[in-house]
């Protein structure tokens, strides 16, 4: 991902996305991750994300946002690096909660959310072996 489409992403997460779950500092770190993972889920098409055609770029943009705050809504980069937070524990009177929640498993965020898979369903661009351009 290289620097100017990371700011077009994030111009269009906080502008045409109006995602405001995810903060600045995390959205850096996690836009290209979540920009890693659509490309795996759309690389049989023959088309990379960042050079989508005119016609599915806005659906892939909406895709890699979706991953991003699905990502970070599962633990950010604590939880990609496969770090089990706890989301929340006690021990006699003291209890601790963790803001985000419980981090789930590298495994489990390597693949692509159902958010950001409804965005490209109808772009065609899951289909395996199948050229969309």
């Amino acid at each position: 991902m290289t620097q100017e489409f990371l700011t077009e992403m994030s111009t269009w997460y906080k502008g045409e996305y109006r995602g405001t779950y995810v903060p600045d500092d995390d959205l850096t770190e996690l836009l290209p991750r979540a920009y890693d993972i659509v490309n795996n889920a759309i690389c049989m098409s023959g088309i990379i994300a960042e050079d989508a055609p005119m016609y599915v770029r806005e659906s892939v943009k909406n895709a890699i946002c979706a991953e991003t705050e699905y990502l970070y809504g599962h633990g950010g980069m604590d939880g990609l690096a496969g770090g089990e937070t706890a989301g929340s524990m006690s021990l006699g009177s003291f209890s601790y909660s963790d803001s985000k929640g419980a981090s789930m498993t590298a495994d489990k965020l390597s693949c692509i959310c159902t958010q950001a898979r409804s965005f490209l369903a109808p772009t065609g661009l899951l289909r395996k072996g199948v050229c969309a351009i």
